[in-house]
C-alpha cells in the first residue's frame, strides 16, 4: 500500500473527517433531519431531551466538506471514500493502486487497501 500523502493534508482530511463525525452523529441521533427536498433541518430537543421539534434549515456542511476533502486527494494524486456510519472513521484516502490485486470495489476494502484518516 502506497498511500503516503503530506503531513498538512493529512492534517486538513484528520480535520474533516472530525465534523463529518459530528455531522453523521447528529443525523444518527436525530439531530440532523433531511427534508423531502434535501434540505438539511437542525431538530430541538422536546421536553424529555429527544430532537422531535423541527427547528431550522441548516447549510448542507456535508457536501461542502466532502467536495473539499476530495480536492485535497486529487491534490496527492487519490480519492477519497466517505463511510458514513458514525461508529467508524469517516474518510478514507486511496490511489488506484492501492487496489491492484484486490477484486472488489472500495466500499468493500476500504478497511485494509485504504489510509484511514481519523
Amino acid at each position: 500500500m502506497q498511500n503516503r500523502i503530506p503531513p498538512e493534508a493529512f492534517a486538513k482530511l484528520c480535520r474533516l473527517e472530525r465534523k463529518l463525525q459530528q455531522w453523521a452523529e447528529d443525523e444518527c441521533n436525530g439531530v440532523i433531519q433531511w427534508d423531502d427536498d434535501d434540505t438539511p433541518v437542525r431538530y430541538l430537543p422536546d421536553y424529555t431531551g429527544t430532537p422531535t421539534r423541527r427547528g431550522y434549515v441548516i447549510p448542507d456542511r456535508e457536501s461542502r466538506w466532502l467536495a473539499t476533502a476530495r480536492e485535497i486527494a486529487e491534490q496527492c494524486g487519490g480519492h477519497i471514500y466517505h463511510q458514513g456510519d458514525p461508529r467508524g472513521c469517516q474518510l478514507y484516502f486511496y490511489r488506484d493502486s492501492d487496489l491492484e490485486g484486490h477484486s472488489f470495489p472500495i466500499a468493500q476494502v476500504y478497511n485494509t487497501a485504504a489510509l484511514a484518516c481519523c
